[in-house]
């Protein structure tokens, strides 16, 4: 047949199993997830860009 030569055949022994996770997500969860960066995000704009114009009113000549 001439499948198999001399070569060197390696052989892992590897086992891999299922790992249960303790965070399981679900279409609430990630609503909910989604929801509070979605607001943590616009406070963040929200005080970024207040400070941004603050600064900006106070370099203005008058």
């Amino acid at each position: 047949m001439g499948m198999f030569g001399k070569e060197t055949v390696a052989i892992d022994g590897t086992k891999i199993s299922a790992q249960n996770s303790k965070n399981h997500l679900t279409e609430d969860k990630v609503a909910e997830n989604w929801s509070a960066s979605k607001t943590a995000l616009t406070n963040t704009w929200t005080n970024w860009t207040l400070s941004t114009h603050k600064k900006l009113k106070r370099k203005r000549p008058t």
